[in-house]
């Protein structure tokens, strides 16, 4: 009888890592088609678009002070003034903006889209229209998604919130991420790299722009804050004996844990590297992540029984994961 308890407490362990690898999964497929959305609406611009004489504002338009969106306003999510009506446009180095006009004015439509697809991360209900409830979402609850963006072969960069604080020498070509998605033919989700936005280690997701030639275009990309990761996908505070939870890629390496702490970098910090991933220590979980397959292991550890369940996100190919003391699995 003891036994059959002890089954039925480590199924219901491991059900609840997989119901909540399940919610995970279907988290990043909606991420993933805002990013399908975002492309998408790019290539229509830069392919069939008309030069919009409408405002639109680079970051040093901001910073001078001379010309901002009417709804620039601190935010208590960023930490600084941002605009959600607009996005706003980055020049490389080199680049002259006479040179570059018609491009931002044939993406200045995109600043709709931006809006209302970086709102389906939070909500499918709140549309731009209800002008309040954006405003409130995005500047005092926040998204789960914190940028949106694009950036092209030319050298323009159009990010959504609108913000300045970018460095002078700050180029889209050179970030992680553009780099990154060179040879890619969909979305993908790359490791964390440092955000020049003041937010932290983000977790970029990327996609390749192609016109209808297949010419190469540029990089579209939505990002998320590893701490959102931490905090609000990956945790299972609620389950007793569960000590750590994880997100490993398909080489069982750790891309974010429940314990790691939060790491802040300020507005500007500009580093155009990756860094490296630790492979998850023990071998035999590595070793089956690699052969695809999902389960559990249980072992002892200094004197102490261990559970280890990890499932497959099919939509990443990456692996939820969590440890726990069996011995408050099974006290359930």
């Amino acid at each position: 009888m003891e036994a059959q308890v002890k089954e039925q407490q480590v199924s219901s362990f491991l059900t609840s890592v997989a119901t909540k690898s399940q919610m995970i999964d279907a988290e990043f497929l909606k991420y993933e088609g805002i990013l399908e959305g975002l492309a998408h609406s790019a290539v229509n611009l830069l392919s069939q678009g008309k030069e919009d004489e409408k405002t639109y504002f680079t970051d040093q338009d901001i910073a001078s002070g001379n010309r901002t969106p009417p709804d620039y306003a601190d935010s208590s999510i960023y930490g600084f003034p941002i605009s959600v009506g607009w996005h706003v446009n980055k020049l490389a180095p080199g680049v002259e903006l006479s040179d570059i006009e018609p491009l931002i004015k044939k993406l200045n439509p995109l600043r709709h889209s931006f809006q209302r697809l970086m709102l389906k991360s939070y909500s499918e209900i709140i549309t731009p229209e209800d002008k309040d409830s954006v405003m409130e979402v995005i500047h005092e609850k926040g998204l789960p998604l914190i940028w949106s963006y694009i950036g092209l072969e030319e050298g323009l960069f159009a990010e959504y919130p609108g913000k300045t604080g970018y460095p002078p020498e700050f180029d889209p070509r050179k970030r992680p991420w553009y780099q990154g998605t060179l040879g890619n033919k969909g979305a993908q989700w790359l490791k964390p790299y440092v955000d020049v936005g003041g937010q932290g280690v983000l977790l970029p997701c990327t996609s390749p722009l192609f016109d209808e030639q297949g010419q190469f275009l540029g990089v579209a990309g939505v990002e998320i804050k590893l701490d959102y990761i931490r905090n609000h996908l990956i945790s299972m505070t609620e389950f007793a004996g569960i000590e750590n939870t994880y997100l490993l890629n398909e080489e069982g390496r750790i891309v974010v844990a429940s314990s790691d702490q939060a790491e802040s970098y300020k507005l500007g910090t500009l580093i155009n590297s990756i860094r490296d991933l630790t492979v998850y220590p023990r071998a035999e979980v590595v070793d089956a992540i690699a052969q695809g397959k999902s389960g559990y292991i249980n072992f002892k550890e200094d004197g102490k029984e261990k559970l280890i369940a990890y499932y497959r996100l099919h939509s990443i190919g990456w692996y939820y994961f969590a440890e726990a003391d069996a011995s408050k699995v099974i006290e359930l």
